[in-house]
């Protein structure tokens, strides 16, 4: 297949995925309707020798789209996406899970006619698989206007290289949500596709979906990539973005540590790591949170984790009494 410019480019990290948990996204790139083939291509990078081989002339000759591999050290998840989209000259890029498949044949033929309206992001209701606890029944949920993750988005790659918007290699966890932040908060052109086209498929072996304690042991990195956003919307001269964030963090957290599994035993001890590292946060960014407004308040209530907030008068200073309390060691990481 003679290379063409492509319209899209879907980029693709790979590691330890074999090549059977690789090929439903290929197969599903392969079903797509009333699109031309020339138009996409895909780029996958291994990250590094260690990756497991993949049958690269095989799926060359057999797919009618081109695919480009690329072959890197062992940099990690963010360096790789990186090195995808330095390799990509596609009007549009994509990036997407190896292990994850396009859930619509129309996916493409969807994507190309919504960016053609001049999109700098397209996010997608895109599906999430889950397992149902105790029956193994699988149930698709769907995420709707998301920006925490990449899955279902498109992005214009002069967008993304005007802004110089780049995965954070200092990341292992949630560099999504900073590179969606700043990549969304540098445009007014996004566009909302609500047709699910992308699926984010299950694995058994996805430490992240199955064991909340690791989700609360991960936090601190969640405040790393909030801190790291914050730098940026700062940096770039944009404090009013860097307010918002910094009060949206310091809601999400309040509402997380003082309910649910957070309050479990056994999660004692994470749930104090949190906390220490809280105290930090709120130490670095106190000129910012102390600021938190009623409007503040309003905004961030019509998201549904934070609906009780519209319900308490006195949220506002509830939360700022409470940040305070962990500021001056009043209040208990555990108990």
């Amino acid at each position: 297949m003679t290379p063409t410019h492509k319209k899209l480019e879907l980029l693709i990290p790979h590691y330890k995925e074999l090549p059977s948990e690789m090929e439903p996204m290929l197969r599903s790139l392969e079903l797509q309707r009333g699109i031309d083939f020339n138009d996409f291509g895909v780029i996958i990078v291994f990250d590094g020798e260690e990756s497991n081989p993949l049958p690269e002339q095989a799926w060359k000759d057999y797919y009618p789209f081109d695919i480009e591999f690329i072959h890197m050290p062992h940099k990690g998840l963010c360096a790789a996406r990186n090195k995808a989209f330095d390799c990509s000259t596609a009007d549009w890029v994509m990036f997407c899970d190896a292990d994850d498949m396009f859930c619509s044949t129309m996916a493409i033929y969807i994507i190309m006619a919504e960016m053609e309206k001049g999109f700098d992001v397209l996010i997608d209701c895109f599906l999430e698989e889950l397992k149902r606890a105790g029956t193994g029944n699988m149930i698709y949920i769907p995420h709707e206007r998301d920006f925490t993750f990449v899955h279902g988005k498109v992005y214009k790659r002069q967008h993304l290289l005007d802004k110089k918007v780049r995965f954070d290699e200092r990341l292992t966890l949630c560099e999504d949500s900073n590179f969606n932040l700043i990549a969304t908060n540098y445009t007014q052109n996004v566009g909302y596709c609500p047709t699910p086209y992308y699926l984010w498929c299950w694995r058994d072996g996805s430490t992240t979906r199955n064991d909340i304690g690791y989700y609360i042991n991960a936090y601190p990195q969640f405040m790393d990539a909030n801190t790291y956003t914050i730098e940026r919307f700062l940096a770039d001269g944009n404090p009013a973005l860097a307010h918002f964030h910094v009060c949206a963090m310091i809601v999400d957290l309040y509402f997380l540590m003082n309910g649910g599994h957070w309050l479990e035993p056994q999660y004692a001890e994470s749930r104090m790591k949190v906390g220490v590292r809280f105290k930090e946060y709120l130490k670095n960014f106190k000129d910012i949170w102390t600021t938190l407004d009623d409007d503040d308040i309003a905004k961030l209530s019509t998201d549904k984790r934070y609906k009780t907030l519209k319900e308490e008068p006195n949220a506002r200073q509830i939360i700022l009494t409470w940040c305070k309390n962990i500021l001056d060691g009043t209040w208990a990481y555990v108990i």
